[in-house]
């Protein structure tokens, strides 16, 4: 049984931000609804280049960011269950967010994107759920909510920065986190996607691993002598 209402009055506000993004996304793709080829390209940009990062920095704080994690240790709740629930409930919260948004704009545009609609959607769930991944797993390994929005800011401008020099190899296809916006026809996709995938539950295997440790996730503080 999932404790939906304890999770949702800890990280409201946090998760506020995705559906917030979304309205704001849609209030700029609207004025190019005529236009296929733009609304493509500017939902692309949203759930491909924007949404993932935001969902990264959420994931940092799923225990971090818990201002009451040290009574974790009494409650008879496995801490790793805790942390599923709440990378579940995040992942629901993305995928209501960027699949309404994607839908609203697909019926504007008259079923003509340039892109199939679910190409987009999958091509952008993946993205979050790498960077989701590698957020709640680099906070904990760093016990640092700052550290690993760190990480995850890094991965995102690398995957940018790089996203051409990844295209001239074939493995750049299959790690490339954001294959779908630089090229969306690659033969490769849909292994990209998978191995994508299989990355992400890697590094959610490590983090919940990483649970098991009070040290990695409690306060600084908590290790520190008092003289």
């Amino acid at each position: 049984m999932f404790l939906w209402l304890p999770h949702l009055r800890i990280y409201w506000r946090n998760l506020l931000l995705l559906p917030a993004l979304a309205i704001f996304g849609g209030m700029i793709i609207y004025p190019n609804y005529a236009a296929p080829d733009d609304v493509s390209f500017m939902l692309l940009v949203f759930g491909e280049i924007l949404l993932p990062p935001l969902a990264g920095w959420i994931a940092t704080g799923l225990l971090l960011g818990d201002p009451c994690r040290e009574l974790l240790l009494v409650t008879p709740r496995p801490i790793w269950r805790i942390v599923v629930e709440r990378l579940i409930m995040l992942m629901l919260v993305v995928t209501v967010s960027w699949g309404a948004l994607l839908f609203v704009m697909w019926q504007l545009v008259n079923y003509t994107l340039v892109i199939p609609p679910t190409q987009l959607f999958w091509g952008g769930q993946v993205s979050v759920l790498i960077f989701i991944s590698i957020g709640l797993w680099s906070a904990l390994r760093f016990r640092n909510v700052v550290g690993g929005s760190i990480i995850v800011a890094a991965l995102w401008a690398t995957g940018l920065i790089f996203r051409q020099s990844l295209l001239v190899h074939p493995i750049g296809h299959l790690i490339h986190p954001f294959l779908t916006f630089q090229a969306h026809e690659s033969p490769l996709w849909l292994m990209n996607c998978i191995m994508l995938c299989l990355i992400a539950l890697v590094f959610i295997f490590l983090a919940v691993r990483l649970t098991f440790h009070e040290e990695c996730w409690l306060p600084f503080e908590s290790n520190e002598e008092i003289v």
